[in-house]
C-alpha cells in the first residue's frame, strides 16, 4: 500500500489505531521518491480496485519525480502469492526481478 489514508478511515484502523500524521509520514505516495532508478511496480491483479488504483497513483507519483517506474500487474496473484513468487525462479516477478538486475 502506497497512501495509509484509506486504511486509517477504515475499520482496519480500529486494531492499528493510526493517525493522520503517522499515515501521511509513513505513505510512500505523499514522500519524495528514493534516487532516480529504474522501478517496477508491480501489483497482484486479483487484488481490489484499491491496489491498482493506489500502485497507478503511485508510479505516477515516481514518474513526476523522474523516476522511470513501469506498473506491472501480475495476473493471477495477489499481495501474499506477489510476494512469495519471489522465491520461485520460475515466477513471473522472479523473472522481472532478475531482468531488472541484468541476470536474466
Amino acid at each position: 500500500l502506497f497512501d495509509l489514508e484509506p486504511i486509517r478511515l477504515s475499520f482496519v484502523n480500529d486494531d492499528l489505531h493510526l493517525t493522520e500524521k503517522a499515515a501521511c509520514a509513513n505513505s510512500p505516495v505523499l514522500l519524495a521518491p528514493p534516487p532516480p532508478m529504474p522501478m517496477i511496480v508491480a501489483y497482484g491483479a486479483d487484488e481490489s480496485e484499491e491496489y491498482a488504483r493506489q500502485s497507478t497513483v503511485y508510479a505516477e507519483h515516481l514518474q513526476s519525480h523522474g523516476v522511470t517506474a513501469e506498473l506491472r500487474p501480475i495476473a493471477g496473484r495477489n499481495h501474499f502469492s506477489i510476494a512469495s513468487d519471489l522465491a520461485d525462479p520460475r515466477s513471473e516477478m522472479s523473472r522481472i526481478v532478475t531482468a531488472m538486475m541484468g541476470l536474466g
